[in-house]
């Protein structure tokens, strides 16, 4: 029977290596969790030039997340290639618990808080999403109103010229 390894003690370069990877990884990706926590502001406030500028700095801040991500898992899978770890083996919370010292204690630390802000991430980018589909129902509903009031069959006056009452009307009024 084969037995494959699932954990390893890394060496004080490997540990700060991966350390390394993440601390860049966790950064990139609480830029984007500041993003998307202004994201949802400015969708509440119905703030289109905002979330235009919000998602151009979104598209630029995107490839140095994606590259930090690729970099950290490929020195990921290199790590359990030479300690001959699976991959499908392989976790970066079992090799933090087994490396010792001040090392060890650091990525620990470093992972926990890539772990809250990957997870706050995901979270805060479920919401905006439901919140924008929200909004898109909004809208849709209310050019689905006025699209009743131009052509439906009520007619925008009544019989002295006056507007019906309680008639959407075809006319758009800017109102103060």
């Amino acid at each position: 029977m084969n037995k494959t390894k699932t954990t390893a003690a890394l060496a004080h370069e490997e540990a700060n290596g991966l350390l390394a990877r993440l601390e860049v990884e966790e950064i990139a990706y609480a830029e984007l969790l500041q993003l998307a926590l202004n994201q949802n502001r400015y969708l509440r406030l119905q703030d289109v030039a905002n979330l235009e500028t919000n998602a151009e700095q979104w598209r630029e801040r995107m490839p140095a997340a994606e590259a930090a991500r690729k970099d950290r898992e490929t020195f990921l899978l290199d790590l359990g290639k030479r300690h001959g770890i699976a991959p499908d083996k392989l976790r970066m919370s079992s090799l933090a618990r087994s490396t010792r010292g001040v090392t060890g204690r650091e990525l620990r630390q470093c992972l926990r808080t890539w772990e809250l802000t990957t997870g706050d991430l995901m979270r805060q980018n479920s919401l905006n999403g439901m919140l924008a589909r929200f909004c898109l129902g909004l809208v849709d509903e209310e050019a689905n109103i006025l699209c009743r009031g131009m052509t439906g069959n009520d007619g925008c006056y009544n019989a002295t010229g006056g507007e019906h009452k309680g008639a959407c009307v075809g006319v758009i009024q800017r109102q103060a």
